[in-house]
């Protein structure tokens, strides 16, 4: 479970630093302002997802949800 857990924490940095690019990139090198936002909008999903499956290998945010604790902590947050 840490092994992937630190797999998904270096794609994590990898997406960031696509993100990154693709945002000080010129929208004309991208396909046009439109292009740029779609690929944008994709990556930043992905870059999400990354962050739950990493999440879920983390032993104490596995164990404050099997507690109850994790469902008042996002609604708090």
């Amino acid at each position: 479970m840490q092994a992937d857990r630190e797999e998904k924490l270096k794609e994590i940095a990898a997406q960031r630093v696509r993100v990154s690019a693709l945002v000080a990139q010129d929208p004309e090198i991208s396909g046009g302002e439109r292009q740029k936002q779609m690929r944008l909008d994709g990556h930043l999903k992905h870059l999400e997802w990354l962050k739950i499956q990493a999440d879920i290998n983390d032993p104490l945010i596995k164990k404050r949800f099997e507690d109850g604790e994790g469902i008042h902590s996002i609604s708090a947050g």
